[in-house]
């Protein structure tokens, strides 16, 4: 079969099953999905407890900076 016709049988077979609200159904979940994983990912990241604000950290973490001129040959 080519590929020509195998498209053709595909957009029949589309037309055939109530194309709209299947495909509809299928963007719904498609859209859930990437709800349910961006609701996961974000989940994990960008917060934690602590009793330092967020200047202190800031400061602790610009102090432990090791920025030192170093020799370097070239």
């Amino acid at each position: 079969m080519q590929i020509e016709q195998l498209k053709l049988a595909l957009i029949e077979w589309i037309l055939e099953t109530q194309s709209r609200q299947l495909l509809d159904a299928l963007w719904e979940w498609k859209a859930a999905q990437k709800a349910e994983r961006e609701r996961r990912f974000f989940a994990l990241c960008g917060s934690w407890q602590s009793d330092q604000t967020g200047d202190e950290l800031a400061q602790e973490i610009y102090n432990a900076r090791n920025d030192q001129p170093r020799d370097i040959i070239l």
